[in-house]
């Protein structure tokens, strides 16, 4: 298989020419010139990407932003006493174990038909994680929100009784659960 991605000249006469081109006096006073005056294109640029990048974006009808996760763990602050939020590498420090703190509100199941390509909505309901930090916490406390941010159930569950990275809880198999809630 072909590659046609570019690849880096390696040849010293051109590597040589273009270190001595960057530093030039002329090639300096052409970028101070061209950074001045496209100060305010780049500044949009760089506010646009800012936007796409950390404002609130929609997934399937569904606003993704981090808010959704402070509010969790500002949540468990409160519910979990003497904890302490560190960041890294987990949420909390509760009594010396590491609590990763995970949110998620409800979505609906999309079911896709295979005979004509298309995806549609159903009627069953779920709450979905994904797990990076499996195998380096001790624990996760996912917060399961409804639709309207209310909170349904709040579950302790060890890192050990996790059985994969991508986890989906469905309405149907809450009751499966019970043993682990911390909060209704």
């Amino acid at each position: 298989m072909l590659d046609f991605r570019k690849q880096p000249n390696t040849n010293p006469k051109r590597l040589e020419w273009e270190k001595e081109y960057r530093k030039s006096p002329k090639r300096v006073l052409y970028m101070e010139k061209y950074k001045e005056l496209n100060r305010e294109r780049d500044n949009l640029k760089k506010r646009e990407r800012y936007h796409r990048l950390v404002k609130n974006r929609k997934i399937n009808g569904i606003n993704v932003d981090h808010k959704l996760g402070k509010e969790g763990e500002n949540l468990a602050l409160k519910l979990l006493n003497g904890s302490v939020f560190i960041g890294r590498p987990s949420d909390l420090s509760w009594n010396g174990k590491l609590v990763e703190v995970k949110t998620s509100t409800k979505t609906n199941y999309y079911k896709r038909n295979y005979i004509t390509l298309e995806t549609e909505k159903t009627n069953y309901f779920r709450w979905k994680f994904l797990l990076h930090q499996k195998g380096k916490v001790d624990y996760f406390l996912l917060i399961l929100k409804e639709k309207d941010n209310s909170v349904t159930r709040i579950l302790l569950i060890p890192d050990k009784d996790m059985t994969c990275k991508n986890f989906q809880i469905s309405e149907s198999k809450l009751q499966k659960y019970n043993k682990y809630i911390l909060a209704k």
